[in-house]
Parts: structure tokens; sequence; C-alpha cells
């Protein structure tokens, strides 16, 4: 449950943090709506807040996020959700363990999701994708997959934690195009210059994205790829 504009400034008020209506909207949308945040930040706050976000909110909300949630888990929690961060947007249990390699991913993405840590989830229909990413009915029709959502800060904090090589990332990127989420796969492609893997789903998603009308997102990825690896490309250079 999201707090509202409202309901941040009422929390500023018990505070003794008297709000404009402005600023009221600028603290519920650094904090996401999260209460926890806006409590935080505003325990770094003037009584009167000035202008701007509290200089120190994002360090005060990092340490909670360490005290609170990260220093909670075990060690294998902790390697968990350090891959599970790789995931820019949205990721399953499944698909985290699968690049942790490790086993307990559901059970620590439940557990933050239940006490609120800064974690949502939310399931979708089970869908099939074709070899060019297609969605196409699931031969259970009525089965379920839980997706987790972390917050923005939080995975923020959780990269920050560890360093991830290239071979992480494209392993992560695989997956998420597997899943047919080829955005967030394009996404860690281009952040770990995996300009070779990126060239592949270009070639691979160019049909079904022009056909969605999805002219720009092609046009992104082909602009990150080096010149001369789309120059020496005749379909990369088609697409173009």
């Amino acid at each position: 449950m999201r707090l509202t504009d409202d309901e941040a400034g009422g929390i500023a008020a018990s505070r003794g943090v008297t709000l404009t209506p402005e600023q009221a909207t600028a603290l519920n949308a650094r904090a996401d709506g999260w209460v926890a945040g806006v409590r935080l930040m505003l325990e770094n706050t003037s009584p009167t807040y000035s202008k701007g976000l509290p200089p120190k909110d994002r360090s005060a909300l990092f340490a909670y996020f360490a005290t609170e949630v990260f220093t909670r888990l075990t060690p294998a929690g902790q390697h968990i959700l350090h891959h599970a961060a790789l995931f820019p947007s949205t990721m399953t249990a499944a698909m985290v363990g699968a690049l942790a390699g490790a086993e307990g991913a559901e059970a620590v993405l439940v557990r933050l999701a239940r006490m609120g840590w800064f974690t949502s989830v939310y399931e979708k229909e089970e869908q099939e994708w074709g070899s060019v990413g297609e969605v196409q009915p699931s031969p259970h029709p009525h089965a379920t997959v839980r997706f987790y959502q972390f917050h923005a800060l939080f995975r923020e904090f959780l990269r920050a934690q560890g360093h991830f090589e290239a071979p992480v990332r494209r392993a992560a990127a695989h997956l998420l195009q597997d899943a047919g989420l080829e955005g967030d796969a394009a996404f860690l492609l281009i952040e770990a210059g995996a300009w070779e893997d990126l060239g592949a789903l270009v070639r691979d998603q160019a049909p079904r994205m022009l056909g969605l009308g999805r002219h720009r997102t092609l046009e992104h990825w082909l602009r990150a790829l080096p010149p001369e690896r789309v120059n020496s490309d005749p379909w990369l250079l088609y697409w173009l």
C-alpha cells in the first residue's frame, strides 16, 4: 500500500514539519510512497522543510536498508539479493535462483514482500514466448507466475554492494530474454558492453518490434552498438 501525497503530508505534520502541497508531493515521490522512506527523510530535515529534498536523505535511506533489511538476512540471502538487483525492473524467483546459482530465492523474496521491505509482488498469467518473442497461449491457462519488483532506491543500494563482471550481466540478460522481457535484456547488454549479444538480440527482435511500432526502441539499441560493428553487419545496417 502506497501513501498518498496527503498522507505523506500528514506524517510530516505529526512530526512537527510543515509542508506545502508541492513539498509533500516531492517528498512522497522521492520515497515512492513508502512509509519508511518518508519517515526517514523527515528525520533529516528542519521543521520548516527547506526547499528541495533533505541533503542526507539518500544516506539515511541506505543506512536503513542496510540495518533494517540487508543485515537481517543470512549470507545466502544477501547473495540472492545481490543477484536479484541485477534485473532492471522485474524478475521471478526462478530467474533469480538461476542467476545466483542458489536455492531459496522464493523464500527470500516472499519475506521481503510480506514485511513491506521495499519489495512488491504481483502475479501474471503464465505465457509461453516463441523464438522471436511473440506471446503464445499457455498450455496451462489458469497458471500464474509471480513477479517481484524492488523499490528503485533499494535496488540502487543492493547494486552498490557488489560488482558483477560482464558474464553475469549477460547471463541475467539471457534469462530476461527467455522470459520475453527484451527491453530489460537490452538494458543489461548495453550496460555490460556485450555488443555481440546485443546485435543478436536486434537481429532476432527487429521484425517483431517494427511490426509493433517500436521503431524508437529498436533505433536506441542500434545506436548503442559501436559503429564499426553495425557497419560490418548487413542485417544491422538494414534495420538501422
